[in-house]
């Protein structure tokens, strides 16, 4: 897990560095040498003609100068650009000593628009100090950022026009391909508009530690495998019933239990409406039926239960089952549509794994009296001592206790119907296997993840097919499984 946190954790864990003996300018050093590794790869590949480095006077821009010199010194042939979006006079402390230090081969100039050729433009203009609307000059430096053609950009720190704590925008911010996160992570990378303005994000140590850091970042290492034992069997693998509902839309329950198979689930059941057995009888082989009454009727059947996919009417009963069932249960879908406060108090003991999307999280604060950003009512969710809150978006966040982890964004071909329930149950798969439930969502949204990028890469981020999607679990699974080998 890599540290994630809020402009204020930023600041803190520099101002402990500085007390503890690293100079500013030496903090502002490592940060221009971080940028200045990071700019290796895109340079062989991306080949620019020149490199253009947008500075404001703060110390995002101080990193910029530093970067450079850095440039220059190493060597690198390429003509050196500064744009500086600031009167020389304002200058001070680190950020002044960087400008004097500009090498002669730098040129310096606020005639951007002039810049022509394929070009590498470094974003440091502004980083976790921004909090107001921006100026109309650094609009326009934005607007010519963002329409320019032939370009890649690395932003330092933040894209400049997005806030580090909340990624709003102030009101635009540039489109970075690659962000070069200095310390620690910024939160607002992964919230609101940050992924769609970040790009790719690289962590640069700066020779500084994150002071308790409140977030941290999922990596693909963070995936704890759990293959089936050389004796194992289907019930060991664990049983699941998947309780949908609504016979328009259960559909959603089938790829729900097609899901938890493919993961590594054992068993699936699927309960559907009575009328509706004889229709679906052998469409689905490799999944058992049930009528809603006789599933509701065998509380001790389950290893788990998903509840939610495709529901709208609860069943009779419903609430009364998942409250006796021993069985872990992941709430998906239709459950946020009915859920109070009093349910929230009455399930408080049970292990639930909770999955809503940010339309059903707002619903269900409203009703519960919760207000704010979605990343605050992540935080303020009412979750008993032995349930997880895994709070599904383009970068989904899981909280367990006051434990908060990140899953990092990246796969665009989750953005289509019926991907919210093959993670339920994904998820379900690893919750019946795993003693820890929040190591279970962990898990369950890696794994959703990594079938979502193989999804696109073997086809297209465009291409929705649930089936398909499914189908590269198995894939995905094999491939976080193999960083564990030895």
């Amino acid at each position: 897990m890599l540290p994630v946190g809020r402009a204020d954790d930023a600041r803190r864990m520099d101002s402990v560095a500085i007390t503890r003996g690293t100079p500013s300018l030496i903090l502002m050093e490592n940060a221009a040498f971080s940028l200045y590794l990071s700019l290796q790869d895109i340079l062989a590949s991306f080949k620019p003609e020149k490199i253009v480095v947008f500075a404001g006077k703060g110390g995002n821009g101080g990193d910029g100068m530093a970067l450079l010199r850095i440039l220059a010194d190493r060597g690198c042939d390429l003509p050196l650009f500064l744009v500086p979006l600031f009167d020389p006079k304002t200058l001070s402390g680190d950020t002044l000593t960087n400008y004097r230090m500009l090498p002669s081969s730098v040129t310096v100039t606020k005639k951007y628009r002039q810049l022509t050729g394929r070009i590498l433009f470094v974003d440091a203009l502004l980083g976790t100090g921004l909090s107001s609307a921006l100026s109309p000059e650094y609009c326009k430096a934005i607007d010519f950022i963002n329409e320019y053609k032939d370009k890649q950009v690395v932003a330092v720190d933040v894209s400049t026009g997005l806030s580090s704590d909340t990624g709003a925008l102030l009101p635009k911010a540039i489109r970075a391909d690659v962000t070069v996160s200095l310390g620690i992570l910024k939160a607002g990378l992964f919230l609101d508009q940050g992924p769609a303005h970040t790009g790719d994000i690289l962590l640069g140590p700066i020779s500084a530690e994150p002071v308790n850091p409140p977030l941290s970042l999922l990596e693909e290492d963070d995936f704890l495998p759990c293959p089936p034992a050389i004796d194992a069997h289907k019930k060991k693998n664990g049983h699941v019933l998947v309780i949908g509902g609504d016979t328009a839309k259960i559909g959603a329950s089938f790829i729900a239990a097609d899901a938890f198979l493919a993961a590594g689930g054992g068993l699936a059941t699927v309960a559907v409406p009575h009328k509706a057995l004889l229709k679906l009888a052998g469409r689905h082989p490799a999944i058992m039926l049930t009528t809603t009454e006789e599933a509701l009727d065998q509380p001790d059947r389950w290893d788990v239960v998903i509840c939610g996919p495709g529901l709208h009417n609860l069943p009779h009963d419903l609430e009364k089952f998942l409250y006796k069932t021993p069985a872990r249960l992941i709430l998906d879908a239709g459950i946020f549509d009915h859920a109070d406060a009093s349910f929230f108090k009455r399930f408080r003991q049970k292990e639930i794994v909770f999955t809503p999307h940010p339309g059903e999280l707002a619903r269900l604060a409203a009703r519960l009296g919760l207000s704010g950003r979605w990343d605050e009512l992540v935080e303020r969710f009412p979750l008993g001592p032995r349930q997880v809150l895994l709070a599904k978006n383009a970068s989904s966040w899981i909280r367990h206790k006051k434990q908060i982890v990140i899953v990092p964004y990246g796969a665009r071909s989750l953005s289509f119907g019926g991907t919210g329930d093959a993670l339920a149950g994904i998820v379900a798969s690893f919750a019946a296997r795993l003693p820890s439930l929040s190591q279970a969502a962990i898990n369950g949204a890696l794994l959703h993840r990594r079938a979502g990028i193989f999804l696109e890469t073997e086809f297209s981020p465009s291409f929705h097919s649930i089936s398909n999607l499914i189908e590269q679990v198995g894939t995905a699974l094999g491939c976080l499984e193999a960083r564990h080998d030895p």
